[in-house]
């Protein structure tokens, strides 16, 4: 699989290299970039449960179905 022209392992590297040089230039720790990370990718989990459709097989047994 090539992504960008680059085998997807090629991509992963590239990619994670940018995001430490980034982290470096924005003075942050690891610590602290993990924990942007995890409020970028909770923000995301939110929104991508916004957009999913309710439907019958998640509701729960005797919940309200007004």
């Amino acid at each position: 699989m090539k992504i960008d022209g680059l085998d997807w392992i090629d991509w992963l590297h590239r990619t994670r290299q940018q995001m430490e040089e980034e982290r470096k230039r924005r003075g942050l720790s690891g610590e602290d970039w993990l924990k942007e990370v995890e409020e970028h990718a909770r923000a995301i989990a939110e929104e991508i449960a916004a957009l999913r459709p309710a439907v019958a097989r998640d509701r729960k047994p005797g919940a309200n179905r007004s």
